[in-house]
């Protein structure tokens, strides 16, 4: 009779079945009847990026019989996503603007996938210089990553004017 074998993952992935580190695994054996000749107990670390790796312990007993188990469907991503951001309302020739700035950005992952939509935006409306906005990205596996947008110049306010007349009327209204 083979030898008895079970394996199991003993670092959980998250709610999307990812990792984003070091998978542990591990088995447990056992023979009643001539004894192992492998340990009773053993493990096996993922620490490659992929997804659905598998990982397969084998024991053998002293009459000869083996037995393996697999552990499977291990999916890890140590890589964050990619994330570019732009303004996409240009300045004018002095750095400013007068009214709202549009700005958006641009996402990927290739492994695990964003949890985050891979494109989205935001409206700068306030009036202030320097002003900053960052946006950040998250991939399945719990990687994130982020870009900023910054140097805002918004001047919603016009310059205040006086006139005044420097040469003054005679009494009757008038200048010659």
């Amino acid at each position: 009779t083979a030898p008895e074998i079970t394996a199991q993952r003993d670092t959980l992935a998250n709610i999307y079945g990812w990792n984003n580190g070091d998978v542990d695994s591990s088995y447990s054996a056992s023979d009643l009847l001539s004894g192992l000749v492998d340990p009773a107990t053993g493990g096996y670390t993922f620490t490659a990026e992929g997804s659905g790796q598998t990982y397969t312990f084998t024991v053998t007993d002293r009459a000869g019989n083996s037995n393996s188990a697999t552990v499977d469907n291990i999916n890890i991503d140590l890589t964050a996503p990619d994330i570019t951001a732009q303004r996409d309302t240009l300045a004018n020739i002095y750095g400013w603007n007068n009214g709202d700035v549009d700005s958006s950005y641009t996402a990927s992952d290739m492994l695990s996938g964003l949890v985050d939509p891979a494109t989205g935006g935001y409206t700068f409306t306030a009036e202030g210089a320097g002003q900053t906005y960052t946006f950040t990205v998250t991939d399945r596996a719990g990687n994130s990553n982020s870009a900023t947008v910054d140097n805002i110049n918004i001047d919603l306010t016009a310059p205040q004017i006086t006139a005044q007349r420097d040469a003054l009327a005679n009494i009757y209204g008038w200048n010659n």
